[in-house]
């Protein structure tokens, strides 16, 4: 009965938000308020998209507040968020900015960062499903810190509950209100966009980092755009994924690369040109995505839009979408999108109205609604588990790549080499820098990966060239002894072609006669190849060596405590250590205590210890430590009492 009632309380709240937002409108210009009784009445017989229902709890940090406000605000920065002050936010920011630490490992234990920030508010804290913050009031000045429900139906507890992360190795921050806005000057979002990126990678040792996940609504999307291009320039090798959920960014600021043309929403009613007055249709504005980001190694973004008119902003605010973004559900590999209506969102359709002035139409209203369905969370979760599975456990990069021919330009530059096809880059635009082609009129041209061991697999997906795919091909798998046939293709037209199949192992795979696009039927353009896969018997990884030295540095005499225990092997163990030292000593323990002396005539003497690691299956790797000793005396010319002295 509990639950009945609380569903219930809930649908009648959001019902009352509505019509006092639909109200707002309707009465801002002369008209018969018997009209407006009528048009709520036909709505209110309407079913309603499911309010929260249930929640568990967060802290959320106010980042900067105030110890005391008599005669003035007396700051106090939260010391887990220095960064902002360190980049220079200013401090009206920081007080509206509002954080959540919502899961947070020990840092040596991060291996996936994932961050989801709202979009931009204007008062009190909104509901929204991707945080899955709830309306709450907006915090006191002497407020640092708010216990605050987190909806078990949002994106970030069932990223989760449902097991695409855990909890154990994964750092989530949730940005209640980021406070990104779209009116900040370029210098603010730039020191905004940093404090961002220096807090996240304070959450994990960079040589753990395995993924990042980002995802954003509204201005939230333009600012985790923006991080993901950060967090593809220091990490390339991470996976990066980022959500967007109608994003928007400043396009008089040509923020994310917008520039002066838009698209309209395709499956949207309400078209521009027939809109009336506030009600001017649902668009974006393009964006060349292309070059906004310099890679797309082990990248992707999946679009989100409805392009809906956002209730009190300028009327160019709006989200943006890629250049060539009409189509309904795009696919370049590297970048998804999707449009959507209200009633794709769920929301079911509003009865005929007259056309009244002032009254926004309910698509051009979607822009909050995106945010709040579980229909659009159903498909960036769908969309997460997918491209985490695929790029995390993609081994064609440990292959060799090669081809039957490669077409180099007459000037010898730009060839379009085979080691294109695995190079993580999931570039699909023309050109040797991101792809393979073959030489003119060859036959039975081919393309191919071969590992060192074998592997199993069941899944590959191709990377072809926009405008120019690939129509004809053979996939093929080398048993040991005879190429077969994994799939036989004609007729492609698509740039991101996914193939499923039954398993094998095997050694070799390659894309057999090959034919181009009907435009260029002689090139077959090839951008890369990802396979999804194991080793059968995976081959052995060299052991990482690591020295510390304790103490490293000091005057006349050092005794310092050398190390390798940090030393380790990811798929064995480390079964023999070796130290070498300039004078020619050699000692065989994990640790070692030797004593350093400064050099006759010398203010400052630098000692080398080289440790060697061997493990279980005879890989080694090596170290150096160093040892720094500043001289006060000639402490060598005792050779009675010398450990080690220089040569």
């Amino acid at each position: 009965m509990d639950k009945l009632m609380n569903k219930l309380l809930n649908l009648v709240l959001n019902i009352s938000r509505f019509f006092v937002n639909l109200l707002h409108r309707l009465f801002k210009y002369t008209m018969n308020k018997l009209i407006a009784i009528a048009i709520i009445w036909a709505l209110l017989l309407l079913p309603c998209e499911p309010s929260f229902a249930q929640e568990t709890i967060t802290r959320v940090d106010k980042i900067n507040y105030c110890r005391a406000i008599s005669p003035i605000c007396n700051d106090k920065l939260q010391s887990d968020y220095h960064w902002w002050e360190d980049h220079g936010v200013p401090d009206q920011i920081q007080k509206n900015t509002y954080l959540s630490r919502y899961v947070e490992p020990a840092v040596s234990n991060v291996e996936h960062v994932v961050f989801i920030a709202s979009g931009q508010r204007f008062g009190d804290i909104d509901d929204n499903l991707l945080t899955g913050q709830q309306d709450e009031r907006k915090f006191k000045k002497r407020e640092s810190s708010r216990n605050l429900s987190v909806s078990t139906q949002s994106l970030a507890y069932r990223l989760f509950n449902e097991g695409v992360y855990s909890a154990n190795n994964t750092f989530a921050g949730l940005a209640f209100d980021a406070r990104f806005n779209w009116g900040f000057s370029d210098s603010n979002k730039s020191d905004i966009v940093n404090a961002y990126f220096s807090w996240l990678k304070s959450k994990f040792n960079s040589s753990n980092l395995k993924s990042v996940y980002l995802a954003g609504h509204s201005r939230g999307g333009a600012l985790v755009l923006r991080l993901a291009k950060k967090f593809q320039q220091e990490f390339p090798n991470a996976v990066v994924i980022v959500h967007t959920f109608d994003p928007v960014p400043n396009k008089s600021h040509g923020e994310l690369g917008v520039f002066n043309s838009s698209i309209d929403n395709p499956s949207a009613g309400y078209p521009r040109d027939t809109a009336l007055l506030e009600n001017k249709g649902n668009w974006a504005w393009r964006s060349n995505f292309r070059t906004y980001y310099e890679h797309k190694k082990n990248f992707s973004v999946f679009n989100m839009l409805i392009g809906g008119q956002i209730f009190g902003l300028a009327q160019e605010t709006r989200a943006v979408t890629i250049d060539t973004g009409y189509a309904q559900g795009e696919d370049l590999g590297w970048y998804f999108q999707r449009w959507y209506n209200m009633l794709s969102l769920g929301f079911p359709p509003v009865p005929s109205l007259p056309p009244l002035p002032g009254f926004q139409s309910q698509d051009g209203d979607g822009h909050t609604e995106i945010a709040k369905t579980t229909r659009t969370v159903n498909h960036a979760l769908e969309h997460v588990r997918d491209r985490l599975n695929v790029l995390l456990n993609n081994i064609a990069p440990a292959a060799t790549a090669s081809a039957s021919s490669s077409y180099c330009e007459p000037s010898g530059l730009n060839c379009y080499s085979p080691l294109r096809i695995n190079d993580t880059d999931l570039d699909t635009r023309v050109g040797a820098d991101f792809s393979w082609t073959n030489e003119v009129d060859s036959a039975s041209e081919w393309v191919k990966l071969t590992w060192p061991e074998l592997i199993n697999t069941n899944y590959i997906e191709i990377f072809t060239s926009e405008g120019l795919p690939i129509r004809n091909y053979r996939i093929e798998y080398f048993d040991g002894s005879n190429w077969r046939t994994i799939q036989e293709i004609s007729g492609n037209e698509s740039v991101h072609i996914r193939h499923q199949f039954g398993d094998i192992q095997t050694t070799a795979i390659r894309l057999i006669d090959i034919n181009g696009s009907a435009v260029e039927p002689a090139f077959g353009r090839i951008n890369e190849i990802v396979v999804v896969g194991d080793w059968v018997n995976p081959p052995n990884e060299k052991p990482v060596a690591r020295c510390t030295a304790s103490p490293s540095n000091g005057i006349g005499m050092v005794q310092s405590k050398l190390s390798g225990t940090d030393s380790f092997d990811t798929d064995g163990t480390i079964v023999s250590y070796r130290w070498e030292f300039s004078n020619g000593f050699v000692a065989f323990e994990p640790e070692v205590t030797r004593r350093f002396f400064s050099k006759p005539n010398s203010n400052v003497t630098r000692f080398i210890a080289k440790l060697t690691v061997t493990d279980d299956d005879g890989a080694k790797s090596d170290t150096k430590c160093f040892i720094t000793v500043r001289s006060i005396s000639n402490n060598c010319s005792d050779p009675s009492r010398v450990d080690f002295c220089p040569k």
